[in-house]
């Protein structure tokens, strides 16, 4: 059996509408796992740390930095705001405006 590169097995595996959703949805949450975790290296903090400064228990920064999704923008931004950062939103089109 021939080996399949990456670019070929991606290509392959996401060859429907859903497909590519639930990719670019993945994505999207692995980009926000990298960001929490950058945030609190930045802030130089350990997770008990981070926990007392924001009032919970060490499980939930886990739970949260494990899985963001559905995350309020509200915890997010007191998340960033107890590293000494602050959430950017931004909004990209892919047309044009008319």
């Amino acid at each position: 059996m021939k080996p399949v590169g990456m670019k070929e097995l991606k290509t392959r595996m996401l060859n429907t509408e859903a497909a590519v959703k639930g990719y670019n949805e993945a994505d999207r949450e692995l980009a926000v796992v990298a960001l929490l975790a950058e945030l609190r290296e930045h802030a130089n903090i350990n997770k008990a740390e981070l926990a007392r400064r924001l009032n919970v228990t060490p499980s939930t920064i886990t739970q949260l930095e494990n899985n963001p999704g559905g995350v309020k923008l509200s915890t997010l931004e007191r998340y960033a705001a107890a590293c000494g950062g602050t959430i950017n939103i931004s909004v990209s089109y892919s047309n044009p405006a008319v």
